[in-house]
């Protein structure tokens, strides 16, 4: 058996009137990755990015238009959704209102003519793993939308797929549940070692749970990297804005290893970039700070400026600076850590510092 457990060929799926009456739609446009067996893997982009259409591809619900999907190393291309090795929870739950927990949990089963001893041991199994074991015999209407979504991941996995998809399935659930449950669905999948691959708008949701993460942006693959990598090695312009706050300050290199950013004059690697390019320097609000850092590994760069406005919001505090140049950046600072001066109020003069190693070189 293939140690990858599905694998996108320069996939492309496009939708529209072969007639010529409505224009073609590429969702999708040369797609290639690799999941590995085991793998929590997540597809992360804005809607219309492609990542649903994507995800359905591998279902088994939409077929591509170009290139080849694979699973466990077979061809897929024309396959049908029911005989795919793969179950799917959707964000909504789609539980039949009239059947208990157990009925519905079971009820593919029963589908498949699975003889009762065994489809009766296999629900009992899958509900032990989400918890809800408990409340076998209780109908949907009498559930949270938590425990809903619990049953809803129970009779996906009953199935024992090789791969589990999962279609923003915490959409509607509140922020305090949503939470909890993505704790608890990474450590389902670790338990399980099955390859979970998840679609998702929510950026910090996927840098909780993923092993590694597809940004995607107009139907295109842009980077794919683990969490750290996509949030401190952004490739793209789109990536570095898509994932997080993010500061871009123009700069232009003047010669090898030179950059100009305003007045002042900065090193940094400039592989591959022709003197007199415009350039794009991204650094994260919590990698500047209005005081040099101690022990800096790497070079400052100093941005002077005025601060704007200061808003406290719990657990640090985010500062608006508008830079001599005319841009504007913030800043975030932990409020258990570096202070700036208690006497410097909106309107100050003040100067930022930030260390060369933390800035990201983005071109377009």
């Amino acid at each position: 058996m293939s140690d990858i457990a599905v694998e996108l060929r320069n996939v492309s799926k496009s939708f529209g009137s072969t007639s010529g009456a409505t224009a073609e739609i590429n969702a999708v446009s040369d797609i290639n990755l690799a999941i590995p067996n085991g793998e929590f893997f997540t597809l992360l982009g804005p809607s219309g990015c492609g990542k649903t259409t994507t995800l359905r591809m591998i279902a088994g619900f939409e077929q591509p238009t170009a290139g080849a999907l694979l699973i466990r190393g077979q061809n897929m291309n024309g396959v049908p959704a029911h005989l795919r090795p793969v179950n799917t929870v959707f964000q909504s739950y789609a539980l039949f209102p009239h059947l208990n927990v157990a009925d519905n949990v079971g009820f593919g089963l029963d589908v498949k003519g699975v003889a009762k001893p065994e489809r009766q041991s296999r629900v009992l199994e899958a509900l032990k793993l989400v918890q809800m074991d408990h409340m076998i015999g209780r109908k949907p209407s009498e559930l949270s939308g938590g425990q809903q979504q619990r049953v809803a991941l129970a009779r996906a996995l009953v199935n024992r797929p090789s791969v589990l998809l999962l279609d923003e399935p915490f959409g509607a659930l509140d922020l305090k549940l949503r939470k909890e449950m993505q704790i608890e669905l990474k450590h389902m999948q670790r338990r399980l070692g099955i390859t979970f691959i998840f679609v998702t708008h929510d950026q910090e949701e996927a840098l909780t749970m993923s092993d590694r993460i597809a940004v995607m942006h107009k139907g295109r693959v842009l980077q794919v990297d683990d969490p750290v990598g996509i949030y401190e090695r952004p490739t793209t312009l789109f990536g570095a804005g898509f994932i997080g706050e993010m500061n871009f300050l123009k700069a232009r290199l003047i010669e090898n290893g030179r950059f100009a950013i305003g007045d002042r004059t900065i090193a940094l690697p400039s592989t591959g970039i022709a003197p007199g390019a415009e350039v794009t320097l991204a650094l994260r609000p919590e990698a500047l700070s209005f005081a040099p850092f101690e022990n800096a590994k790497a070079p400052l760069l100093q941005l002077d400026g005025t601060l704007q406005e200061s808003i406290y919001i719990g657990t640090d505090r985010r500062y608006q600076v508008r830079l001599d140049s005319g841009e504007t950046v913030f800043v975030r600072i932990q409020n258990s850590g570096r202070h700036i001066p208690a006497h410097l109020s909106n309107g100050d003069r003040c100067s930022l510092y930030c260390c060369t190693a933390d800035i990201r070189i983005l071109t377009e």
